[in-house]
């Protein structure tokens, strides 16, 4: 049996994680099967099922949130893209009954590998893809630092007066 304080602490982190997941526009459902099986000290074949559960929930949510909201770029447009979802739909409902029956068919360890790879795997892409474009802003910092000195030493104080003036109107 798991402590109380566990579950709460564990209940904050599915909220975290939801909330996240919600912002970035995934499901988190690989994320919620790791919290439930590390935390709750739950089975892949009891995790994986709450964790669908989980995400519907939190679709549900984002989408009683969503469905008003209009597209930044026109206002005619849905904020939800109701064709792609239509589109993908026949895929997820066949992804997810493949799942479920290798859920009930395969043991503990052969359900629970396949997510650990594709977690992984799925992390490691996210990371490059962060350093990547990390490496882009700061370089872009460092084109706009180098351009402020090129300034400075062509215009010299003028310069420095007409930007310390600019930013103190600013704030």
């Amino acid at each position: 049996m798991v402590a109380a304080w566990v579950v709460a602490l564990n209940m904050v982190g599915v909220f975290t994680t939801a909330a996240l997941a919600v912002g970035a526009g995934i499901g988190g459902g690989a994320m919620f099967v790791a919290l439930y099986v590390l935390g709750l000290q739950l089975d892949a074949h009891h995790a994986i099922p709450l964790s669908k559960v989980t995400v519907f929930g939190v679709a549900i949510a984002a989408n009683i949130i969503n469905v008003r909201r209009r597209h930044p770029s026109t206002n005619r447009r849905s904020m939800i893209d109701y064709e792609t979802s239509l589109a993908l739909e026949p895929m997820i409902v066949m992804g997810v009954t493949a799942g479920v029956i290798c859920n009930v068919l395969f043991p503990n360890w052969l359900v629970l590998m396949p997510l650990v790879v594709l977690l992984g795997y799925t992390g490691y892409k996210s990371y490059q893809k962060g350093m990547e474009v990390l490496k882009k802003e700061r370089a872009a910092d460092e084109a706009d630092r180098q351009d402020e000195l090129l300034l400075q030493e062509v215009l010299g104080e003028d310069y420095d007066d007409d930007n310390n003036n600019n930013n103190n109107n600013n704030n």
